[in-house]
């Protein structure tokens, strides 16, 4: 297909033109719409789910209704947009514009969107002109038995940006990457970091999307904070370059040493014997 550069744009580059005051149904119900949905979901309305599946129709997936894609020609043209999550999806294309409907993007996994909501207020602190290192920072953690540490860490990543967001590993994701389930469960857990007056946003880290490319992808934090424990590790270091390449950074902080949430489950466990 042959595109003039304005339409190229449009269709591959710059997705949510034109999607601030509308309706966006994603065509397709495989992995690369569960991935929008875990990067835009808060941040859009998503009206509903087009599949060409008869047997997903009035089916949901996280929440959204998935519809047959005749639903689109009951619309209103100017209400809504189409995004495109499927991987080979020049058939879709055609398909849609068949139907008359030409305004639709096709979402890519691999290209770092803005969000919507990426310009926060910036702190008091900045405005009266003491000015921070970073404007958006990044935390994740498990956040088990929050305790000293988990405050001394956070208090250290608020002081240096205006705008903190904390990622909270669900028990899912905690039961496959340690092999034991938290004390505290998922739910009270993200609400006690939510809680905290350092924190400014707390969300779920989704368990199959929970490496530091995809948070960035999503979140475009200017730095990452983590644990002085993670300094040396290759992984972390890796990371580290990751974050450099697109104009971000990791930092670490050391952890509060005479605390951890490991120290105090082996003293529950102990009078638990």
């Amino acid at each position: 297909m042959n595109y003039s550069a304005d339409e190229y744009e449009r269709i591959f580059r710059d997705i949510f033109r034109g999607a601030e005051n509308r309706n966006l149904y994603l065509f397709g119900s495989g992995n690369f719409t569960r991935q929008f949905l875990s990067q835009f979901k808060n941040d859009y309305h998503i009206a509903g789910i087009i599949d060409n599946d008869t047997v997903k129709w009035g089916t949901q997936l996280e929440g959204v209704t998935i519809f047959s894609p005749e639903i689109l020609k009951e619309l209103e043209v100017g209400t809504f947009k189409v995004i495109i999550c499927i991987k080979n999806y020049t058939a879709v294309m055609r398909q849609l514009k068949t139907m008359g409907i030409s305004d639709f993007s096709i979402y890519d996994s691999g290209i770092v969107y803005p969000r919507r909501n990426n310009v926060v207020k910036l702190s008091e602190e900045k405005e009266s002109g003491e000015r921070k290192k970073y404007h958006v920072g990044y935390i994740a953690g498990v956040f088990d038995l929050f305790h000293i540490g988990h405050l001394n860490l956070l208090k250290r990543a608020k002081q240096q940006c205006d705008y903190l967001i904390v990622g909270v590993v669900t028990d899912e994701g905690v039961m496959r990457d340690k092999k034991t389930m938290p004390f505290v469960n998922f739910d009270e857990r993200i609400e006690m970091v939510r809680s905290c007056k350092y924190v400014d946003e707390a969300v779920e880290i989704p368990p199959d999307r929970s490496n530091t490319d995809e948070a960035y992808r999503r979140y475009q934090f200017d730095v990452q904070f983590s644990g002085s424990d993670y300094a040396n590790d290759d992984g972390w270091l890796a990371k580290k370059e990751f974050l450099q390449k697109q104009g971000s950074d990791l930092v670490f902080f050391p952890y509060t040493q005479s605390t951890s949430s490991t120290k105090i489950k082996e003293l529950i466990n102990r009078r638990l014997m």
